[in-house]
């Protein structure tokens, strides 16, 4: 007696989907029995015989019988290099956009505003020793010199981070993103 097998292993061994199969079922190419199975080779031969002829073409391409791609030429390695600017000039045009917004500056005003901060920070403390010298050297208690010393200290350091917040709000206002 030939092997009875159900709806998804005859699609396995179809090679295709249990969808297409129940399509088949559906449509009455195929008969399955009441306990919802089929000989294989019975579908085999109902779908056969189903089988509209006009629509062999659709078979054959899912079948992997398309013929096989033109080797690679000029026109195909124009359109790759052509692929390639597009993508870098996409890509100069988001910078562009960027920068435009103030999202993104450039290294050398970087590394000038960094040398600037850093620079007033030094002036900043070199000119400390100057204003605190005859007041320190009045204090003879070394907690009074450590209190004179971190308060000194503290304000220049206040003074630095008003002086660098004014900037700031400058310069956000002053961005074309601000605008």
């Amino acid at each position: 007696m030939p092997e009875r097998i159900g709806m998804r292993e005859l699609a396995r061994r179809l090679g295709c989907a249990p969808s297409h199969v129940h399509k088949l079922k559906m449509r009455g190419v195929l008969a399955f029995g009441e306990d919802g199975l089929i000989e294989e080779e019975a579908a085999r031969g109902a779908i056969e015989a189903a089988r509209d002829p006009q629509k062999d073409y659709v078979r054959e391409r899912y079948a992997g019988n398309r013929p096989e791609a033109p080797p690679s030429s000029d026109n195909t390695t124009y359109h790759r290099a052509k692929a390639a600017r597009e993508a870098i000039e996409a890509r100069r045009a988001q910078v562009e956009l960027e920068r435009l917004m103030g999202d993104l500056v450039s290294v050398a005003d970087v590394k000038r505003e960094y040398f600037a901060i850093v620079r007033e920070m030094r002036d900043a403390l070199l000119a400390l020793p100057d204003r605190v010298a005859q007041v320190l050297a009045i204090e003879s208690d070394p907690r009074g010199v450590h209190r004179l010393l971190s308060d000194e200290i503290e304000q220049v350091l206040h003074g630095l981070s008003r002086e660098f917040s004014a900037e700031e709000r400058t310069a956000i206002s002053a961005s074309p993103a601000a605008s």
